[in-house]
């Protein structure tokens, strides 16, 4: 038999005007049309989006160029109340510390006021398909998130299945690289709490996997960094019985290349490995390659690590070297 999907669920989708492998702008153009491709199938499904944190990745400031992308997409995609996005504040949404007694401006909580199909859930909760859900945004240092889970553990209500929403690192968590990702703040005693909802999502680590029986790290939709490259990003779909099926979506991949590798095609994000190279090679390595690598400022902090250089005037000849490079 067949199971009821009720929700679509995404995170940290982190629209953003980039200065590297953005030719044309296209990477812009891929992020919208990955929200395009999650929110067809929210459609085809007949079921709201539950949207985890991080709709922007510059938290201080939006370009004109971004707006022109974004302000008709979403204008488009959040025009009506129809499947609506459900949405918690993520740390890139939040240009001030973010408490529950000091609210930073939100990228969320303001889009919610413009687009009719987008529902703000900081500190609130909603009744949809069977389910109470309760939202907590991102909180600076995670300054209240212990207690503000306890006020909702208090509202849980037994006629619904209850959704938590979060957007923090809870323990457990690994990044898409393989890093674990540790929060001195939260740990055996929220992860006791977090037990007593049936189901709880989060956003914020860019890897998606399961915490445990009911914890889902949404992860985010497409590569947006290096340490992406290997992996295999998307979106979840929640069931009636809130088991849950992780669905990834074909995007632009970042691909490392061995120097004077050339590019396969013009699809995805490619660079180059860091080469290991003797001292009296740097230089001459970097003035004739330097075209093909990123950033200059982690090759030399890479070839100071690799070579194990301590002495201070070396780093900085090093430094110095790269600078020079035109």
């Amino acid at each position: 038999m067949k199971k009821e999907a009720i929700f679509v669920v995404y995170s940290d989708i982190h629209h953003h005007i980039y200065n590297n492998f953005n030719e044309g702008d296209r990477r812009i153009k891929e992020s919208i049309r990955v929200e395009k491709e999650i929110y067809r199938v929210a459609k085809q499904l007949d079921v709201p989006k539950l949207f985890v944190g991080d709709i922007l990745h510059n938290e201080k400031s939006v370009s004109n160029k971004l707006l022109e992308y974004i302000l008709p997409h979403y204008a488009k995609l959040l025009g009506s109340t129809n499947n609506p996005t459900i949405a918690i504040t993520g740390n890139h949404d939040q240009s001030e510390q973010n408490t529950p007694e000091h609210r930073s401006p939100s990228y969320i909580n303001t889009f919610s006021k413009i687009f009719p199909g987008l529902i703000c859930l900081d500190f609130e909760h909603i009744i949809e398909n069977g389910c109470k859900i309760h939202g907590i945004p991102y909180l600076t240092h995670d300054i209240g998130m212990y207690e503000s889970i306890k006020k909702c553990k208090k509202e849980i209500d037994k006629d619904y299945k209850n959704i938590l929403m979060l957007h923090t690192t809870l323990p457990g968590s690994i990044d898409t690289d393989g890093r674990p990702m540790e929060n001195l703040t939260l740990g055996n005693r929220t992860l006791k709490l977090l037990k007593k909802f049936d189901l709880v999502i989060v956003g914020h680590i860019h890897r998606p996997m399961m915490l445990g029986k009911n914890i889902l790290q949404v992860g985010a939709t497409n590569q947006q960094r290096k340490t992406d490259k290997d992996s295999d990003l998307g979106y979840w779909v929640i069931y009636q019985d809130l088991s849950v099926k992780f669905f990834p979506i074909k995007s632009a991949k970042f691909v490392e290349l061995d120097w004077g590798e050339d590019k396969p095609d013009n699809k995805n994000y490619y660079y180059n490995k860091l080469k290991e190279v003797t001292p009296s090679e740097f230089k001459t390595q970097i003035e004739g390659n330097f075209h093909k690598v990123d950033d200059r400022g982690a090759l030399a902090k890479n070839y100071i690590k690799e070579k194990g250089i301590k002495d201070k005037q070396k780093k900085e000849a090093l430094h110095k070297a790269l600078k020079d490079v035109e």
